[in-house]
């Protein structure tokens, strides 16, 4: 009831985010807005948020506990995902991170973000997050020192090298890392361990990448 057929969700899923869902059926005083599925749970939706950002009554709005509405402060930062480097405005109360939004003036993402930029923000503050070390042992995982866990990884890689060569192992880059970072990857990879087994996560976990990457550079690789 609170819809002003001002068609914002309309052309922001279509112009801007590409998915299409909500479509304007009838004309007249039967104008409504409806998504491309019998409900909007089983309609193509992907879950953004950009119709409900774009919504100048609330007639779209976030599913949220009252205990997360209403932030009472907002802080710029950019969202830690993927490589792209969109900005948002996260809200907190409280010391917790209860909302995010998309930053308008942003020069990458320009007002927009993903479904994860915008609402998959629970497990900053998770109870099962691991924020230490672990090793895998017998008996479970076992929580260590930094210094520790090198050493141990350091060995194992010297141990499966010795046993089944050097193509045995591959190392991943990051698209999240700096160029400089994933250059000291690849290095380490070819002149210490001796394998030219150089991927990057952005094609094995990333789809928008894989599919952007390839038809732009030949390859689904991360530019870094």
């Amino acid at each position: 009831s609170r819809c002003i057929e001002c068609y914002r969700c309309v052309r922001i899923c279509d112009e801007v985010q590409g998915e299409r869902v909500w479509h304007v059926r009838e004309r007249g005083s039967q104008t409504h807005i409806v998504p491309d599925g019998p409900s909007l749970r089983e309609s193509s939706c992907v879950g953004c948020g950009a119709c409900v950002d774009t919504c100048p009554t609330s007639a779209l709005t976030d599913a949220r506990p009252l205990s997360l509405a209403v932030p009472p402060g907002w802080t710029r930062t950019t969202c830690p995902y993927c490589g792209t480097g969109c900005e948002m405005s996260v809200g907190t109360r409280d010391g917790a991170i209860v909302a995010a939004r998309p930053v308008l003036d942003a020069p990458v993402s320009k007002g927009h973000l993903c479904v994860k930029g915008r609402y998959a923000f629970a497990f900053v503050h998770a109870p099962d997050r691991v924020t230490d070390p672990m090793v895998r042992e017998p008996g479970g995982w076992r929580r260590t020192s930094w210094s520790e866990v090198r050493a141990i990884v350091a060995t194992r890689l010297l141990e499966i090298i010795e046993r089944h060569g050097a193509d045995s192992v591959g190392v991943l880059g990051s698209a999240r890392a700096t160029n400089e970072d994933n250059y000291v990857t690849q290095k380490f990879a070819r002149t210490v361990l001796g394998t030219n087994n150089v991927d990057n996560a952005a094609r094995v976990c990333h789809s928008p990448s894989t599919t952007a990457l390839k038809r732009t550079i030949g390859v689904a690789a991360t530019t870094c």
